[in-house]
């Protein structure tokens, strides 16, 4: 990952900022974009364009969501029933969150509807999400329609490291947000990591899994679909974007997650 993106000062940031990710979205995406917001025109030809039966579940999902998530709402309080003693709880909801939305070869519209529905219920004042385009420069047609029903505030086209720099540092269209929520392929992850190495203050990181370098210095990851009592009933999805951790007690186990991933990837610089 080209971490100049995020080795910018703030000053040095602001000059560039919609240009630089453009150039991005070019360089990684390979969209050509003039502009990164996505308009309201878009939003609605794309709510038209998805099956109306897919609509319904994205609804009814986001409505099962809703009723969860309402019982959750914490509240500020105040006790006072004694004299002289006042106590209390009080509750500030998050000003600005981003949420970042996997594109590209996952499109996950159910990301959509749990990242933001519950922000929503919490009071949070404005939703940002981000989502990289496809080489013609749209969305996805089921991401648009779940960020209408889930009532995602802004829209803007642009993945990757930088979808989080623009969400960390504010462009001149991108609003910068206190906290980033939502999966992200590896360099998603790595990018949440400088970032909250640069922010202090700014804790949005989480990253899970483990990462392999192969002979050719591909990034390998590999996540557990299955496991199960017996060695031989575990299963294992080599990826390169995202990851998870065995704990497995047991060599046998350990053995044939190796021969797994070696079929799958030949040889790799690192043990499980």
């Amino acid at each position: 990952m080209n971490r100049n993106l995020f080795d910018f000062a703030p000053a040095a940031w602001l000059p560039t900022q919609d240009k630089a990710v453009l150039e991005y979205n070019l360089k990684f995406d390979k969209a050509k974009l003039t502009t990164l917001l996505v308009s309201q025109a878009e939003i609605e030809e794309a709510f038209a364009a998805v099956d109306p039966e897919f609509l319904t579940i994205l609804e009814q999902a986001a409505e099962n969501i809703r009723n969860f998530h309402s019982k959750q709402v914490r509240n500020s309080f105040v006790i006072a029933d004694k004299p002289g003693i006042v106590l209390g709880q009080k509750v500030t909801p998050i000003e600005k969150v981003g949420v970042y939305v996997p594109g590209g070869t996952a499109a996950y519209p159910s990301t959509v509807l749990m990242d933001t529905i519950p922000a929503k219920i919490a009071g949070c004042g404005t939703i940002v999400m981000v989502t990289p385009p496809g080489a013609d420069g749209k969305i996805n047609p089921v991401i648009l329609a779940a960020a209408k029903i889930a009532g995602v505030d802004m829209i803007f086209k642009v993945g990757g490291a930088q979808a989080v720099a623009a969400l960390a540092y504010g462009t001149q269209t991108v609003p910068k947000v206190d906290k980033i929520v939502g999966p992200g392929n590896i360099y998603v992850a790595l990018a949440k990591k400088a970032v909250y190495e640069v922010f202090s203050s700014f804790k949005n990181f989480t990253v899970t899994g483990a990462e392999l370098i192969d002979e050719n210095e591909r990034i390998c990851t590999f996540s557990v679909i299955t496991s199960l009592s017996g060695d031989e009933r575990i299963e294992i999805s080599l990826r390169r974007d995202t990851g998870s951790v065995v704990l497995y007690d047991g060599r046998s186990a350990v053995d044939s997650i190796e021969r797994v991933i070696a079929a799958g990837w030949g040889n790799l610089y690192g043990k499980i």
